[in-house]
């Protein structure tokens, strides 16, 4: 059950409960130490700056990813795409916490509070220093203020991977400090991968737990824990290749009564070792600057229906739970995809936004090269993962968002091409890899279905 904190029950030693909160209750539940500070100062001068304005403001100086003070300095210039998505959703995450401080601004609230806070070495604004060390200041009122501060950080950088991260339920232990100091340590390694490289979808999967599941293993896609589920999130409707959704939900409501929690594998650990098969022989070879007639009447292939099944298996002795997405095809054609690798081949996938440039008719229509016309179908019905010996364009329709993701899924992920409609295939030679066999999903509305078919499949979510 959530807990309803009432802001007026701080005790001297500030603390929060073990309990399970939204970000917005936590906000309420560190805001006495702000509280304590502001009524320390006492009266503001006539026509001074507010004290309250400059300690939130130093927050959000703090919060920032471009200001001196940032906790998490990603340049806007990176070129590194996980790193610009971190970047824009800490400033989205920063933005809402932020409002949230001024929306429980209580004069009523508890004030008498005295902490020891280790010194975390954050910078402060000017205006803050010139405060805080000041005449109207003291040693108690910097320790009240940086530990506003750090439960503040630590907040925003736990909400980092959930697209919808105001909804998300958080499971607070205070097993190792005050607040959310649980997290610190595994905040000091994401804070690593975000300032020095490629963040990874697994140190993004391991920071989603430290407050929903803590006791589940590194890695995995997504989880379900007592108080909800968590899934990539683009399967249902973000643009995003890498942060996760919170659902207020169960798959598997057996596991959720018996209070234990599940992590969603990959079916193969590591793509490179899984096994393989041949594509089957193309439907037709397309010559150099032609499409062929045959496309425009073979992406008509139907999915009648799709569904998400919890799998269970045993590897080395552990059980193991897999996601598959199921379909029922043309002709009552039946296919079974791992989720894992549908959100591995998602992330990898090359594509290139339809901008008006490469929105443009080509002076020649068609590949510079012959090009296979492939049958989705039987790609998405055969065993491992789907690749070729031989190189060059195989071309692929993929209209059907639901057989989109399964393409993904079920390709090998090494070179792999997004192709929007009104795209010209000029598009898909300019990206990925110019050696080996590429593969050109074609037909899909990319920039704006995103290939997230799967909000029938919500429906059948198990809400809580």
């Amino acid at each position: 059950m959530i807990r309803n904190p009432s802001p007026f029950d701080a005790s001297k030693d500030w603390k929060i409960s073990a309990g399970v909160y939204t970000p917005r209750q936590l906000v309420v539940l560190v805001s006495p130490l702000l509280e304590s500070v502001i009524a320390k100062l006492g009266v503001d001068p006539r026509e001074a700056i507010s004290s309250r304005k400059l300690l939130v403001d130093g927050l959000a100086s703090l919060l920032s990813t471009v200001s001196r003070e940032s906790t998490m300095p990603i340049p806007p210039s990176t070129t590194d795409a996980s790193r610009r998505e971190v970047a824009k959703q800490s400033f989205r995450i920063s933005k809402t916490l932020t409002q949230y401080v001024d929306d429980v601004s209580d004069p009523r609230m508890e004030s008498n509070i005295r902490i020891q806070s280790p010194c975390e070495g954050y910078l402060w604004t000017d205006a803050v220093a010139k405060l805080l060390r000041g005449p109207r200041g003291n040693r108690q009122l910097i320790q009240l203020y940086n530990e506003w501060l750090h439960q503040m950080v630590l907040l925003r950088d736990a909400l980092l991977p959930f697209q919808n991260y105001a909804d998300v339920r958080l499971s607070v232990e205070c097993r190792t400090g005050p607040g959310l100091r649980d997290f610190e340590e595994p905040r000091s390694k994401f804070l690593v991968q975000c300032l020095t490289r490629t963040v990874s979808q697994r140190a993004l999967i391991d920071v989603a737990k430290v407050f929903t599941a803590p006791s589940l293993p590194s890695g995995g896609y997504g989880l379900q824990y007592s108080h909800g589920l968590i899934l990539p999130a683009f399967l249902s409707g973000s643009n995003s290749l890498h942060l996760l959704r919170f659902h207020y939900a169960y798959l598997d409501e057996s596991v959720a009564k018996a209070g234990d929690e599940i992590l969603f594998d990959y079916e193969y650990a590591s793509y490179p070792s899984a096994p393989r098969s041949e594509i089957s022989d193309p439907i037709e070879i397309i010559p150099p600057h032609r499409w062929s007639q045959a496309l425009s009447s073979f992406i008509k292939c139907e999915m009648k229906e799709c569904s998400l099944a919890v799998e269970k298996s045993t590897h080395k002795g552990q059980l193991r739970y897999s996601l598959k997405l199921r379909m029922i095809l043309n002709e009552g054609v039946r296919a079974s995809v791992d989720l894992g690798q549908v959100a591995r081949g998602r992330r990898y996938a090359y594509q290139m936004a339809e901008t008006r440039d490469n929105l443009k008719a080509p002076s020649t229509p068609g590949f510079s090269t012959p090009a296979s016309l492939c049958n989705p179908i039987s790609i998405v019905t055969q065993p491992g993962l789907v690749t070729s010996q031989d190189s060059g364009i195989f071309l692929i329709p993929a209209v059907n968002p639901v057989i989109g993701l399964a393409l993904l899924g079920k390709l090998y992920p090494d070179n792999v091409v997004m192709l929007g409609r009104q795209q010209p295939p000029a598009v898909a030679e300019a990206i990925g890899k110019n050696y080996g066999p590429k593969f050109v999903l074609f037909g899909g509305d990319f920039q704006n279905e995103l290939l997230c078919p799967l909000q029938q499949v919500e429906d059948r979510f198990i809400k809580i």
